[in-house]
């Protein structure tokens, strides 16, 4: 049995290195699975997280839509009366007894507002129609049927952004 000795004396502490290697390979291979599953859910829990503060935005953008109807009535009505006047001073004999439209620079810039406070409507309509899912559909399409949206849609627009919050409610 002498030739066992030489054996045991280097083929153990080849075993221990070799089960040594292997159970750090093992380790480091459970490790880097472990730190992928928890940046994947770190990185499911942001996007979660940005889609409800997003949702929670556009509920507020379509109340202040909804806020701005009369100022969008009131940008109505001036453009009409001015383009009234208008018509009637030109029609006037006597300029100086009529009475004079405001200026080109006055009326653009309330059609420049009323201008944005439509595009803001239809921008948050569609936004709204992109994060949001079927649950909004029906009061969305309601909504979106009336092209004089800032008369009588304050039921409308009650009822979309009911139905906005329900579902916020329900994915939290």
């Amino acid at each position: 049995m002498p030739n066992s000795k030489p054996l045991i004396t280097i083929g153990i502490p080849i075993l221990a290195m070799l089960l040594s290697f292997i159970g750090a390979l093992g380790g480091s291979y459970l490790s880097a699975q472990y730190s992928e599953s928890l940046w994947e859910k770190s990185e499911q829990a942001a996007t979660f997280k940005m889609m409800l503060n997003k949702k929670v935005e556009l509920i507020e953008s379509v109340s202040k839509v909804a806020n701005s109807a009369n100022e969008f009535k009131a940008y109505q009505a001036y453009l009409t009366y001015q383009a009234k006047l208008a018509k009637n001073f030109d029609k006037c004999s006597a300029k100086e007894k009529c009475t004079k439209p405001d200026s080109f620079k006055d009326v653009l810039s309330v059609s420049v507002k009323r201008a944005d406070l439509n595009s803001k409507y239809s921008s948050t309509l569609q936004l709204v129609a992109l994060y949001f899912g079927d649950s909004v559909d029906e009061p969305l399409f309601k909504l979106s049927e009336n092209l004089i949206w800032w008369e009588d849609s304050a039921e409308d627009f009650k009822k979309l952004i009911s139905a906005m919050s329900l579902e916020l409610v329900n994915e939290a």
